[in-house]
């Protein structure tokens, strides 16, 4: 944490891995309702009148120039979108939904959870089971949650319809 003249603050988080995953962040604050560290920080940093005025991960070591900052200004929209997010975590909670994550790919370092792949070798069964779940209702509340663009409130595909006449999207 740092802070500015005015008396405001700044929220870093330092992370020593590649910043590939980060990369949407200063546009889509919370791609697939995820990545919540810089608000939970930001809001928690905010005490005695001060506010958080950015909050940014910041990557160390061989990293481009325009990748080594990866944030956004805290506003009235980010905290906004934050607490749909949430919202969205809570009513899922509510309901049930525990989905696995398990990666596209079978190589075993593709996999970051050892819940969905406990030996780490073979993710496949998991994918699995979750297709022949997907249109259970409970999984309905985890679809909505990644699919839900939190900065309008709407689901991705709404918030992106239209832009092209032709097809509507």
């Amino acid at each position: 944490m740092d802070q500015t003249i005015g008396d405001q603050l700044v929220v870093v988080d330092a992370k020593t891995g590649r910043p590939d995953r980060y990369q949407g962040i200063p546009h889509d604050y919370f791609p697939g309702g995820s990545f919540l560290q810089l608000p939970i920080y930001a809001l928690a940093a905010a005490t005695e009148g001060r506010t958080t005025r950015h909050a940014t991960y910041a990557f160390l070591g061989e990293v481009a120039d325009d990748a080594r900052h990866l944030g956004y200004e805290v506003d009235d929209e980010v905290v906004a979108a934050f607490q749909r997010v949430l919202s969205s975590i809570v009513r899922g909670i509510d309901g049930g939904s525990f989905p696995h994550h398990p990666p596209e790919s079978d190589r075993p370092e593709a996999h970051r959870c050892p819940h969905c792949s406990p030996d780490g070798l073979d993710a496949r069964r998991v994918r699995t089971a979750r297709d022949r779940k997907v249109g259970h209702p409970v999984l309905a509340l985890h679809e909505d949650h990644v699919t839900t663009d939190f900065l309008n409130g709407e689901p991705i595909a709404a918030a992106t319809a239209g832009d092209d006449p032709e097809t509507g999207r």
